[in-house]
């Protein structure tokens, strides 16, 4: 009887002390595996709010040299543009898929045009409450619909692509670029007349898988990423890559032209 008492007395003792033990353990378990759950490397956010020209690709090619030298764990994208050269667009897009860092695309305004298709690049797109993706057809310097069949057939093919590589219906790609695609996914109750153009709000493009995820800020974002945000770097644009823009901008380089041909009928007469 006594032997019993004792063994329990011992049981009961050993019970208790591995419950301390457990409770003064657990903020440090809880601790390494928040800490584990946290990627490594800082996130490197770079602007994408204007017109898509050359000015603009010389900067975000700077941005990414310098996410691989600090050795970024991140690149986030922040998206706001009406779209603009196509064929800056297409280069823009091989530098984002041919990244070795993670890239996501935060649409917060809108990606149309030839934003869509850099958003499309992207590893990830997250999009802002109330922003839209898509409206990419060919338009010109005037603003006039491009309906040359090999030029529209590449393009569609570039956002197909694009979109293909993230797991993305390519037939809604398709659609945002020529409105004579059809488009019918029943299942979602999706339905695209000939005629129309495509273009998704971030609600819309949720639901049809052309947005990973919705967030209204930029931390939101990262941290849905599975980043700190103790370790955030935004590129800034140098003086010269501000004055490159300005120079680049199809409507300044008309106006220089317009300008040098009258210095020389000046200088003529």
């Amino acid at each position: 009887m006594h032997r019993e008492h004792h063994h329990s007395s011992r049981k009961l003792i050993f019970l208790t002390l591995w419950i301390m033990v457990s409770v003064l353990l657990l903020p440090l378990v809880h601790s390494e595996s928040a800490a584990a759950q946290t990627k490594g490397g800082a996130v490197i956010v770079i602007p994408v709010d204007q017109e898509i020209e050359q000015g603009l690709g010389k900067f975000m090619e700077r941005g990414f040299a310098e996410a691989a030298d600090s050795k970024a764990g991140l690149i986030l994208l922040d998206i706001n543009t009406p779209g603009g050269r196509v064929d800056t667009a297409e280069k823009l897009g091989k530098l984002i898929k041919d990244s070795p860092i993670p890239t996501v695309a935060y649409i917060r305004g809108e990606a149309a045009s030839a934003g869509s298709y850099i958003a499309l690049s992207a590893n990830k797109i997250v999009m802002k409450p109330g922003s839209i993706i898509g409206a990419a057809a060919l338009v010109d310097g005037r603003g006039q619909a491009i309906t040359d069949p090999k030029t529209v057939a590449w393009w569609k093919s570039s956002m197909a692509s694009a979109a293909e590589a993230g797991g993305r219906n390519p037939d809604i790609a398709r659609g945002m670029v020529d409105s004579k695609t059809t488009v019918s996914i029943p299942e979602m109750n999706f339905n695209k007349e000939n005629g129309q153009i495509i273009s998704l709000t971030s609600e819309e493009a949720l639901k049809l898988g052309y947005a990973d995820y919705i967030a209204s800020s930029e931390q939101e974002v990262i941290q849905w990423m599975g980043y700190s945000t103790d370790d955030v770097i935004h590129v800034e644009r140098t003086w010269a890559e501000k004055a490159a823009e300005i120079l680049t901008n199809p409507i300044v380089q008309t106006l220089l032209l317009f300008i040098g041909i009258a210095g020389v009928v000046i200088e003529l007469l």
